[in-house]
């Protein structure tokens, strides 16, 4: 191995079924990738060889502190782009989650994982900071991962059954890709609610339990084939879903009637699509011309029905969503230190949709009953990656964006400029500081603008009459320290400034007032954040390492109902989690335990606010390799039997004027769960 001397640690190399010699045991300290400096680090297949992984989801989950982030919600292909890059490039799906097409990812088809921390000239970092590259092996291959996987409820006769199959097919430059998953079960951790509302609580005018009863299903398809066309490459990709959720759901009273049964039944039929392509094409020495073109569409109905002592209320939404994406975009390499990228990006979105509320076969008027949203929007963009020293490199960009949004009560036309700058600085091959100052803007949920009502509570959301997206002004410093083989502390503090912030705000009708999504003014924002993987082979424990993650949020907004200020609705002030992993090579196998803390949120309404409280829990597995390519995995889920609570005020009127109607509190109890998989790997 041509490595320094510093940079190796023992070795030793057995050879697997094929022949091929591959590190199994003490491998190579990961060295420089992409670019040759130190804000790129390369894990070869090799690194992964003790932790036996099945898929690139494996790999990725086990790269030293590196988190996987599935996307974002804002505007944009750029905005929707996670943190995982596949050979190069962010993948041309947004139905497809980032993890499902890295699990159909073999990890024998794996080359190596490049981690890019703070950017490298030629790789599109789409605004994030850190990336990795998933780089697939070339040549003829024939590879899959088949998945079955159930969960069990003991004392139930609770079970969900999962199986995913998935194909890879390789021959010279085409490739070929395709995945059947299939989820048929019930394996949720409810097990029953007790439910007390009045004044007061110890003395409740209603006490009942709640039991439920669900059932689902759920089928995907995905395909997509990749070959040369021209002097580039094209790749296309369909996707399309079936699901089924239904459920039903029996209170039964203690207080004021004994014996009581109110019983609530919903129907649940999601079902859409996707299709999309990337062409890619290198022109000349050091230009390249990317386009992406993608279409998704979702039709989904839901029907809720209650009925309690004659009394029967009836809640029904349909919503037909469609969204249009094409973008094109031009990068050249001028030399190895700078990089250069323009593009064009177009956008469609349609949403219509449709709600109805009955009490008793009476129609209940609420605003946003009928709602048709269009928008239409293009982004120019101009992004620059420059290595100004083997030690510093600077990523800046500028997108600006133009849209017409047509909604239930207007036309908006909006404009946006989306500056961003992220400057990384490597003081010493393992340290690195990254400043990043950005403007981002949040993408708009069309369903705010139809109503909804949750019938085991009363509350009704009245539908948006119109929006703007949230803005959001942000700059960051992070700190990251590498040391030993495995070993990261990434350390992060961030303050926002949010415009036209969307939260709910009281609407008045003749017949009284609802809350409505609505765009409710500014605020701010800290975030803090430390991640770290701790190795434990230095200190006698082999294979082991200590994995925690922590945030922690504050935030300040003017409530729109009743001027005071408060935190932002449905923020957790913290949340950390810690776990003990360890891979036992001599037995094939590896295990861990998790504790995670639990955490409250407050939501807030005109005339009320809603307590979430979650106890921490514990969770652990086992994982061991049969054979080279068959594993089974162990979970045990929710060992604490952690409990939900929620309690909520509800007043006559605005909450800070009115007085208390009754308060509701909640106590969800759960059960233990356990989830046995079976993984087949083939190549």
């Amino acid at each position: 191995m041509d490595l320094p001397p510093q940079e190796i640690v023992s070795v030793e190399l057995i050879a697997d079924q094929s022949g091929e010699e591959v590190c199994v045991a003490e491998c190579p300290a990961p060295v420089g990738g992409v670019g040759g400096g130190s804000d790129v680090v390369s894990y070869p297949l090799a690194f992964f060889a003790e932790m036996w992984p099945s898929t690139a989801r494996d790999m990725v989950d086990r790269v030293p502190g590196f988190k996987l982030d599935e996307g974002g919600g804002a505007r944009g292909l750029s905005g929707a782009a996670g943190n995982v890059l596949i050979d190069g490039n962010h993948p041309a799906s947004k139905t497809d989650s980032l993890g499902d097409l890295l699990g159909r990812i073999p990890a024998g088809q794996v080359e190596r994982i490049d981690v890019i921390r703070g950017g490298a000239p030629g790789i599109d970092m789409q605004g994030k900071s850190v990336v990795a590259n998933v780089v697939r092996k070339g040549g003829d291959t024939l590879a899959g991962v088949v998945d079955l996987a159930s969960v069990i409820v003991p004392a139930t006769d609770r079970k969900r059954v999962s199986l995913d199959a998935n194909v890879s097919r390789r021959s010279g430059a085409s490739l070929f890709e395709g995945s059947v998953e299939f989820d048929l079960g019930d394996g949720g951790d409810h097990a029953f609610t007790d439910r007390h509302r009045g004044l007061d609580l110890e003395v409740p005018a209603f006490k009942s339990r709640i039991v439920r009863q669900r059932e689902n299903r759920e089928l995907s398809v995905s395909a997509a084939y990749e070959r040369p066309l021209l002097d580039g490459t094209v790749r296309v990709n369909g996707n399309f879903f079936d699901r089924h959720h239904s459920g039903t759901e029996f209170e039964n009273f203690e207080a004021p009637t004994p014996g009581q049964v109110r019983e609530t039944s919903d129907v649940k039929t999601p079902q859409g699509g996707e299709v999309g392509a990337r062409y890619s094409v290198t022109v000349g020495e050091s230009k390249n011309l990317d386009t992406v073109f993608l279409h998704q569409w979702r039709n989904k109905t839901e029907t809720v029905t209650s009925e309690n002592r004659g009394d029967v209320s009836v809640f029904e939404k349909s919503e037909t969503t469609k969204e249009t994406v094409a973008s094109l975009t031009m990068s050249m390499q001028p030399r190895e230190s700078l990089s250069l990228e323009t593009g064009f990006e177009g956008a469609y979105n349609v949403l219509e949709g449709t709600s109805s509320l009955l009490v008793n076969g009476i129609d209940v008027e609420v605003p946003g009953a009928n709602a048709t949203v269009e928008e239409t929007r293009g982004e120019l963009s101009a992004v620059l990656l420059w290595q100004l020293q083997d030690q510093l490199s600077l990523q800046s960009a500028l997108r600006y964006e133009a849209s017409s949004l047509i909604a239930p009560l207007a036309k908006t036309n909006l404009q946006f400029a989306k500056p961003s700058l992220l400057l990384s600085w490597s003081p010493a091959s393992l340290t690195q500081i990254r400043l990043r100052a950005a403007k981002e803007v949040g993408q708009l949920n069309f369903n705010d603008f139809l109503f909804s009502a949750s019938l085991s509570t009363g509350i009704v959301t009245a539908g948006s009459g119109t929006l703007r997206p949230t803005q959001t002004k942000l700059a960051e410093i992070t700190f990251e320290q590498r040391f030993w083989e495995e070993g990261v502390v990434t350390a992060s503090a961030r303050h926002e400034e949010l415009s036209d912030v969307i939260d709910l705000a009281p609407v008045y009708t003749d017949t009284g007032f609802y809350d409505a999504r609505s765009n409710i003014g500014s605020a701010t924002r800290d975030v803090f954040e430390v991640s770290s993987t701790f190795p434990l082979g230095p200190v006698g424990i082999n294979g082991a390492r200590i994995e925690f993650n922590g945030q922690h949020y504050r935030s300040a907004i003017t409530d729109p109902a009743t001027g005071e200020v408060r935190a932002l609705s449905g923020q957790n002030p913290y949340r950390w989690d810690i776990a003990f992993k360890q891979d036992v090579n001599k037995w094939r196998m590896n295990y861990g335990v998790t504790y995670a803390s639990g955490f409250s949120r407050i939501h807030f309404r005109s005339a009320g606010r809603e307590y979430r409280y979650i106890r921490p829990y514990i969770t652990a597995f086992a994982e061991y390799q049969m054979t080279q390519s068959l594993t089974v995995r162990a979970e045990l889920l929710n060992l604490t039997g952690r409990n939900f609570t929620k309690i909520r005020d509800e007043h006559t009127g605005v909450r800070n004027i009115s007085p208390l109607l009754y308060i509701e509190d909640r106590t969800d109890d759960t059960y233990r769960r356990i989830q046995i998989s079976l993984s087949k790997a083939f190549n």
